[in-house]
This record gives structure tokens, sequence and C-alpha cells, in this order.
């Protein structure tokens, strides 16, 4: 079953007066990484740390037996049901707290289910999304304060989500949405830097995205701008050119009516600087979606909607 996103709002909570010796901190954007108090954890067996990652998504959620089993075990589970379940918690809490006997504090059971003790700042994963919304947020007015706190966030990324994890039903879908908005802090931090008129900056993080997301109509459109804008205007049609041929051979489409008309407008003579790309909607974690390549074709998709429905 796939697992329902999570919703992250509001702003980074100011770290509790609990950020004492026993504070558990959770890595997951690369191998995972666990410490209490400073100390690292070594979670050995990976159900555990799936347990483990899968508790830090949600933190202070309760979290049932059947959950769990559902998102680390899915179709394979185990013939002792939820008692498997109930073993691996009792591992790591072991493991997180050798110096403890019973239950321990960092992992608690209540009516509902698990809940983890943790600081939402302390997971590496929930601070990056929450960092990517406040600079998309900080972009318009304060394009500087946006570039610092992506900063912040990239300094977080430490290679893929869950590396050290496999195949259970959870990662793939969260690891998606990870990625999704590590793209979107690269890109954010692109129109951060063109916003201060760093257009250089700007087109060197471009053409790296745009070599990972050659048919990304965004990306393209940020680049020609910065282009246009580094008085390279023939860099910039070039990149459309590119672009264009990129879409008609891989998906047999033009480039989106908001690109032609940018392609129109520079060999008229020039556009008016751009600010942020507006937000077409917002991703499961709750921040700004990229453009896809269907952005601006209202009549494709109207034609695609009624040829389906007949």
């Amino acid at each position: 079953m796939a697992e329902r996103p999570r919703q992250v709002g509001g702003a980074d909570p100011a770290p509790r007066d609990t950020e004492l010796t026993a504070a558990l901190r959770i890595d997951i954007l690369g191998p995972m990484r666990v410490s209490v108090g400073g100390i690292q954890r070594i979670i050995t067996a990976r159900r555990q740390r799936a347990v483990l990652a899968y508790l830090a998504l949600h933190v202070a959620e309760p979290v049932s037996g059947d959950r769990l089993l559902d998102a680390i075990w899915g179709e394979d589970l185990p013939g002792t049901g939820v008692r498997a379940v109930a073993f691996q918690i009792s591992k790591l809490r072991s493991a997180l707290e050798p110096d403890r006997s019973g239950e321990g504090t960092l992992i608690t059971t209540s009516a509902a289910g698990y809940v983890l003790d943790c600081d939402r700042t302390h997971v590496d994963a929930l601070r990056f999304e929450r960092l990517v919304s406040n600079a998309r947020a900080a972009l318009p007015d304060d394009p500087t304060s946006a570039e610092s706190l992506l900063g912040d966030a990239s300094s977080l990324w430490r290679g893929r989500p869950f590396a050290d994890l496999g195949d259970e039903p959870f990662v793939a879908e969260n690891t998606r949405q990870l990625e999704q908005a590590h793209l979107l802090a690269r890109r954010t931090l692109a129109e951060a830097r063109i916003a201060q008129g760093h257009h250089t900056d700007a087109i060197g993080d471009l053409e790296m995205l745009i070599t990972e997301h050659p048919l990304d109509e965004a990306l393209v459109q940020l680049a020609m701008t910065a282009l246009h804008m580094d008085g390279r205007t023939a860099d910039a049609l070039r990149s459309y050119g590119e672009l264009r041929l990129r879409l008609g051979a891989e998906l047999g489409i033009e480039p989106s009516h908001d690109l032609q008309r940018l392609e129109r407008e520079l060999l008229a003579g020039g556009i008016e600087p751009f600010g942020p790309i507006a937000s077409r909607g917002t991703t499961a974690c709750g921040i700004p979606a990229s453009a896809s390549s269907f952005v601006g074709r209202d009549a494709e998709i109207t034609a695609i909607t009624e040829l389906l429905s007949s």
C-alpha cells in the first residue's frame, strides 16, 4: 500500500529545552546516522534501521504496528504479525538506550501505537524540507536570506536518501519526494542568485541541472533569463533551440507556450527581468512543485481529456 504523503507546515520550531544529553538525532539524507547525546549509535539490522527511519518521518505521531508492517514488510508479512514489529522495537530501544532497562524514553508506546520522541529539527530530512519551504517563502522579498537558507539545506544533503535501506515499501515514495525537494532547492538557489544579479553563478548551476534534467522546461526558462540578463541573448536562444530538439526527439512535442513566448520576446529585443517562477501546485511535502513539461498546455490537456472520455 502506498504511504500517505507527509504534510509539513509551519515554521521551524525552536529547539526544545530538552536538548539534553539524551537528545536523539537521525540523519537519513544519505547512509543512516543515529546519535544520542552526541554519541553515535550503530543500528546494524536493516529492519531496525527501516523502522527507525519510518518513525523519524513521523516524529511525535503514534504509528501503529499494522502501519509499520505495511510500510516495512509490505506483502512479505512475517508469520508472527505485529509481534515482529514489537521485537524490532525492543531491539531498537536497547540500541538507542543501552543503559536503560524496560521501555526507555525515546520510543514510547501509546494506545495508538509507537511514538518517537525526537525534535523535528533533529531529523535531517524534515529540517531540509522546512528550510527549502522557508527559502521559497523568502525568495520574492529577500533573495539573500533565501540563498542563506538554501546553503543550510544543502549542507544536510549527503546523498541518496535511505541509501543503506533496501526495497521497503515506504522507501521509494519518500525517496522520490525528497529528491524532488532537492531539485527544487537547487532551482530556487538559481532564482535567488538571478534576483541578486549574480547571473554568472546562476548560469553555472542551471547548466548542471539541465544536464541532469534535460527535459525540464522550468530550468531552461530560468537559464534563458539568466543568459539574457548576462548579455548572452544568443546563448539563451540557443538553449531554447536545443530544448526544442530534445522535446521533439524524446516526447514528440513543442516547448510550452510560456517558453515560445519567451523566445519571441528575446527575438523582438528583450524581456523585463523575471521574478521567481510562480508555484504550480505543491509537492507531497508541502513545498512548491517544479514545473513539468505540461505547464501551459491547456489546449493539449483538454484534447487529451476529450479523447480519453470518448
